[in-house]
């Protein structure tokens, strides 16, 4: 097995753009992070893995070793509060007896003399990318050839998304930043600083929607021009996806759909399912998520009214955060937090009505 190591070369590192303004009558929004709340997460993550990499706060670009980044030319404004409909508080109780399943198609084994950790992943063709957060690369694995290389680079990644057969864009919370990658030179082809800490990413219809601050969801161009912003429904979301024009994200306990203003649609919440991460959707709208600290993935009907846990831990697990879903191969990827093991599972379902 070959491997190949690439050194990213940025470009265009500082430019900027001026952020779309909107003025809102007494709406206003403190975007300092919920540090309680934040180290919260922390600490119960500690609770549940006493090896697992830590997220949020625990990171900065003091630990990191690198300058705080911030770039002249951006404005420094408040952010607007854009209310969004909420549900009310009860959330109603799912049937578990969703028709979906997974059969193990083939285990891919990344190992590297480092311990790795894969907090997300996408699929670009034939190549699988890893964002691995411990060793501050991408790790690219070629299912052609099952040839594994690596782009190192000068931060700690979080999310991932494609936006081309060789392009992706990769998220930096602990420098607020995002960069456009092309992952066959492993060379920074754009690179966006942000006033807020960005996290999970998703590319739909040329538009690149990312979370910042945990609170916000921003829309932008792949350039970095400002095209839309929003609330979203909790203030502790990591990781977004985009999909048939609806929107679905995760906080720790609660998966959220809504529409493409942040308007919720419906919610889902089971006591088997605990730090809720990665969130994928297939072709028929059935929504996949990774539950970190119950160790398992639970798959939820296009009305989020049905569920089924699909995997657990004896399934070879081990703290899933990244969950991708080929829709052209009817597959889903699912990668760990802990260990070097990616599972690549074909999915049997049947298409919901209602």
């Amino acid at each position: 097995m070959n491997t190949h190591q690439l050194m990213i070369a940025s470009e265009n590192k500082d430019s900027g753009f001026k952020p779309l303004m909107k003025t809102f009558k007494n709406c206003s929004l403190d975007m300092g992070h919920d540090n309680s709340k934040r180290s919260q997460r922390l600490d119960n993550a500690n609770d549940h893995k006493e090896n697992q990499v830590h997220v949020g706060h625990g990171y900065s670009e003091h630990t990191e070793g690198s300058e705080h980044l911030q770039d002249e030319n951006q404005s420094i404004y408040e952010e607007p509060i854009i209310n969004v409909a909420h549900l009310g508080a009860q959330i109603p109780v799912a049937r578990q007896d969703l028709p979906v399943f997974v059969v193990l198609n083939k285990r891919i084994n990344l190992s590297a003399d480092e311990k790795q950790s894969f907090p997300d992943c996408v699929l670009l063709e034939n190549k699988l990318v890893f964002t691995d957060i411990n060793n501050t690369r991408l790790v690219i694995f070629n299912e052609d050839d099952s040839d594994i290389s690596y782009i190192s680079l000068s931060y700690k990644p979080w999310g991932i998304t494609g936006v081309s057969s060789d392009i992706v864009a990769v998220s930096y919370p602990w420098v607020r930043i995002i960069q456009i990658i092309n992952i066959c030179t492993g060379s920074v082809k754009f690179q966006q600083n942000y006033r807020n800490e960005c996290w999970g990413l998703s590319y739909y219809e040329h538009l690149l929607y990312f979370i910042s601050s945990s609170a916000i969801l921003k829309i932008c161009d792949i350039k970095g021009n400002m095209k839309d912003k929003f609330r979203l429904p909790s203030c502790d979301v990591s990781y977004v996806t985009v999909s048939d024009d609806r929107l679905f994200c995760t906080d720790r306990d609660i998966l959220y759909c809504c529409d493409m203003l942040g308007s919720i649609i419906w919610e889902f919440k089971v006591e088997r399912l605990k730090g809720l991460h990665g969130v994928t959707v297939d072709g028929t709208g059935n929504v996949y998520v990774a539950g970190e600290w119950s160790n398992n993935v639970v798959a939820v009907s296009p009305n989020g009214k049905r569920c089924r846990v699909i995997l657990t831990s004896a399934d070879g697990i081990d703290a899933p955060r990244g969950i991708y879903f080929d829709k052209n191969e009817n597959r889903l990827i699912v990668c760990n937090c802990n260990g070097n093991t990616v599972l690549v599972l074909n999915s049997k379902n049947d298409k919901l009505m209602g």
